[in-house]
């Protein structure tokens, strides 16, 4: 019998007590106040929105957005492949890496993710990284996704979710030493006008900023997400025009991976961003961290934050996480969300920063077993975290679960 333990306060749970859940779960939290409670309560029965079966055998790398005028249409996205090994077992057994062609799938809820429609199906084909990214109207959503054919492909819907139309490859001009460029793991975001005290609000309002991860050539090689990456950068891009052109932006700390971004509070018309990104540098096992400003234009403050760890296995160095803005009275609180270990892909934690990510309030964990890919999306008073796990495998299964906030 496999037994997991808890970062966060050191006991051991076996699996016979854990309540059986599924491989992606969606975690909703009271976010009124712009803080996180450390109890939380399950609210009502599990909802397994992708579950394995012959036709799809494996779902991975799940992504979470909020659409709609009302700010209650929840999309959840999750990438199957059609392979014989969706995740290595969790004594770290050897990985299979059949051809992977699989598609990605969607479910939306209409109702804040009580209730959700039927699956549908998106793309179909060799994919990888992908990332969702709402405009300001809520109307608009924009999915980039990574194409063994074609490179990056935009798809775009006007409704919400209901209909995707497949508008092309992204064209972006980048610099010289930048020779390759795909989407994070994850969610983009626009930029808020209210967040800054300036009179007009921040310059650049409704700007839609993407994070990509880029390979740096003037850097050297690497070893991608498997050891040490030099060539590997966190970057952004962002567009004026509601994705119809797209400019390359900021980069991230040397040797980063994917990562996310979180609009901050600003006393001037320049806002301002907390960058959270993988680490595949020499020394991993904890979240490299960076701010961006002047609307998603420029980096920098590179750093590694040592309070948040990051698994660094036999099969992967570092991990997937997310970060999402809450706002509230005094600012904005960052949420993270992420595996609370360094040495395997378990321990599903949040946790949540009132001082711009410089120090972190103590863990909350949602599950205790095998768990990897996470991301975090606000829904009105709550906030919605769909992330990998499993009683076996990190990758097992999907559900969604409810949980309040005492």
């Amino acid at each position: 019998m496999v037994a997991w333990c808890s970062a966060a306060n050191r006991t051991i749970q076996s699996p016979t007590t854990m309540t059986q859940g599924v491989g992606v779960l969606m975690l909703i939290v009271s976010a009124a106040c712009g803080c996180l409670s450390t109890r939380l309560t399950l609210d009502g029965p599990r909802m397994d929105l992708f579950v394995p079966s012959l036709r799809y055998p494996c779902f991975r790398q799940p992504a979470i957005a909020v659409a709609g005028t009302t700010g209650t249409t929840v999309l959840a996205f999750a990438e199957n492949r059609n392979v014989t090994a969706c995740a290595p077992a969790f004594d770290q057994s050897t990985l299979q890496h059949p051809e992977e062609v699989g598609s990605l799938l969607l479910r939306r809820s209409v109702d804040g993710g009580k209730t959700w429609g039927a699956m549908q199906s998106l793309f179909v084909g060799n994919i990888d990284f992908y990332a969702v990214t709402v405009a300001g109207d809520g109307l608009t959503v924009i999915l980039m996704l990574q194409s063994s054919v074609g490179g990056t492909l935009l798809l775009r819907s006007g409704d919400a979710g209901v209909s995707w139309t497949n508008t092309g490859p992204l064209k972006v001009s980048a610099p010289s030493h930048i020779t390759g460029m795909k989407p994070t793991c994850g969610h983009g975001i626009h930029l808020q006008g209210g967040l800054c005290g300036a009179v007009g609000g921040c310059h650049y309002a409704n700007r839609l900023i993407v994070p990509m991860v880029c390979t740096n050539a003037s850097a050297g090689g690497g070893g991608g997400d498997k050891s040490e990456c030099k060539g590997c950068l966190a970057c952004l891009i962002f567009s004026d025009d509601t994705g119809k052109t797209w400019t390359f932006g900021g980069t991230g700390p040397p040797e980063s991976r994917e990562s996310e971004i979180v609009q901050l509070k600003s006393s001037t018309a320049d806002s301002t961003f907390y960058m959270n990104a993988r680490n595949v540098g020499a020394a991993p096992g904890h979240r490299m961290v960076a701010s961006c400003t002047g609307g998603g234009v420029s980096c920098g403050d590179y750093r590694v934050d040592e309070s948040l760890t990051s698994p660094v296995t036999p099969h992967w160095t570092g991990i997937v996480d997310s970060v999402v803005g809450v706002p509230g009275s005094g600012g904005v609180s960052i949420l993270f969300s992420g595996p609370a270990s360094t040495t395997a892909r378990a321990n599903m934690t949040v946790r949540s920063s009132s001082d711009n990510g410089a120090s972190w309030g103590p863990l909350t964990v949602v599950w205790p077993g095998p768990a990897a890919y996470s991301d975090l999306a606000v829904v009105g008073p709550t906030v919605a975290l769909i992330f990998e796990n499993g009683d076996t495998t990190f990758a097992d299964r999907v559900s969604v679960q409810l949980i309040t906030v005492l």
